[in-house]
């Protein structure tokens, strides 16, 4: 198997990357241990990476790209985690997060009620007023008797 790539994280020393002909490979002890990181990766020839921030950017050959959102985990992999159990291996620190809200609008059924009756050239009364009769006069006027005949 053809190693194409070796690169190091820049912010851990020690966690190394390295892609071949059949996927790539994690090191955290300066490459003396190699550990598939496949995730959900395809097994393609990975060509180049590129840390950006907290992603890891795979470049594969005819896949295009992989993005690999938020390596800190990765980058908090320590000896005694190695060495540990998996079901005894601790909590990571998570990453900050954001949350974003949005405000609330009318009613756009309300909306759309009020433009339909602007188009037909009447108004839209709201439910309250109880006009509900053609011949109301609430609804038409003075002149509801004669257009309801």
């Amino acid at each position: 198997m053809y190693v194409q790539v070796v690169k190091e994280d820049q912010l851990r020393r020690g966690l190394v990357f390295a892609g071949t002909e059949r996927g790539a490979f994690v090191s955290f002890d300066d490459g003396d241990h190699w550990q598939p990181l496949q995730r959900n990766l395809p097994v393609t020839s990975v060509r180049d990476f590129v840390v950006y921030g907290n992603d890891l950017i795979v470049a594969t050959h005819g896949r295009g790209f992989w993005v690999m959102d938020d390596i800190s985990a990765l980058r908090q992999v320590s000896d005694q985690v190695l060495q540990a159990d998996a079901g005894s291996s601790g909590l990571r620190t998570p990453s900050t997060s954001f949350r974003a809200t949005t405000t609330a609008h009318r009613s756009s059924a309300t909306s759309r009620r009020r433009r339909t009756a602007r188009r037909r050239g009447s108004r839209l009364l709201s439910q309250s007023s109880g006009a509900d009769d053609v011949g109301d006069p609430r609804r038409y006027g003075e002149n509801a008797a004669e257009m309801a005949r």
